[in-house]
């Protein structure tokens, strides 16, 4: 037996025994061969190979749980027996449980024997879960394989009531609600209807943190205005003391280029208090952030200010100049 499409391609070779769609919307097939069963896909390629037992429940014992395909639990766990151990895989054919169990579901019902309107059950819809059953005692697995509750129970089973139903426990002959157990101890009911309280935490955090880097960065900023006015003040007063020295020096001088001569030779003054363009930065900002009290002056007969390195090409050039004039006069004199 095989599938054929409508165009008469073959979709699943004609090689097993029975073909049953198990999953329309991923195109999931079960497929049986020599009493084995397995799973291919719609393109015939295999899923879950054709060496178990049995795949899928016997729905008929879960009446309460409504199951709606017996093939695929909560439309995305496939389980499957081989030599009396069941296992459960995906749709894509991962395996998703870590251990083998000797059966999936319970029917022990209630020890208490007056209580006769137990329910067995494979299925705790709340949480995707799902009875498994090892060595005598039952635990509960979610769709992913994660441990809901461990193999340690006597029995799960539920009971309905005004057409609500409940799910229970037995533990060391106590019986216990299944729901209000999770909620309490294992996946507690305030983390997850609640995902705004770490979001509110995180939100907190951020803007704390947001709030001492613009602190930083507006002291950082007020640092350097503060070392930017100490400068302007600074050189202001260099500019001042240097145009009152070249004011005097010039007076005495003659000629532009006796000017420039007198500015290159211009010794510093060791004893000023301002000095150099350097020194002033760093005695500008020593001056104005000390805290003894002193005054300190600013000498009047601060060094001329030094031309500036960008007018130096054209000093020498004309020196230069005046150099080849000087020279070509005095061969034209001896001729």
């Amino acid at each position: 037996m095989g599938i054929m499409s409508y165009n008469a391609t073959t979709k699943i070779s004609p090689e097993y025994d029975n073909i049953k769609q198990i999953d329309k919307d991923n195109g999931l097939y079960l497929v049986t061969k020599n009493k084995k069963q397995g799973v291919v896909n719609s393109n015939g390629s295999i899923v879950i190979y054709l060496e178990y037992d049995q795949i899928g429940i016997d729905g008929t014992k879960y009446a309460s749980n409504n199951i709606k395909n017996q093939y695929l639990l909560y439309e995305k766990c496939i389980p499957v027996k081989k030599n009396n151990i069941w296992e459960l895989f995906d749709q894509t054919g991962k395996k998703i449980t870590k251990e083998q169990y000797d059966d999936l579901g319970c029917s022990a019902g209630s020890t208490n024997l007056n209580d006769k309107n137990t329910n067995n059950i494979l299925l705790v819809p709340k949480y995707e879960g799902i009875v498994v059953k090892k060595k005598e005692m039952y635990g509960l697995i979610d769709a992913d394989g994660k441990q809901l509750l461990p193999i340690a129970l006597q029995s799960i089973y539920s009971t309905i009531s005004a057409g609500e139903e409940t799910y229970h426990m037995i533990y060391n002959d106590q019986e216990m609600n299944v729901i209000t157990y999770i909620e309490t101890y294992v996946r507690p009911k305030q983390q997850e209807n609640n995902p705004q309280t770490e979001n509110t935490e995180n939100t907190q955090n951020n803007t704390e943190n947001t709030n001492q880097t613009n602190q930083q960065t507006n002291n950082e900023n007020t640092a350097n205005q503060n070392s930017n006015t100490n400068t302007n003040t600074n050189t202001n007063t260099n500019t001042n003391s240097n145009s009152n020295s070249n004011v005097n020096e010039n007076s005495h001088s003659s000629a532009s280029s006796a000017g420039v001569s007198n500015n290159r030779n211009m010794p510093q003054s060791s004893n000023s208090n301002v000095g150099d363009s350097n020194n002033a930065l760093d005695s500008s900002s020593a001056d104005l952030g000390s805290d003894d009290g002193k005054s300190y002056e600013v000498s009047k007969k601060s060094p001329a200010k030094s031309i500036n390195p960008d007018y130096m090409p054209y000093v020498v050039i004309v020196i230069l100049i005046v150099g080849i004039l000087v020279g070509v006069g005095y061969m034209k004199h001896r001729k």
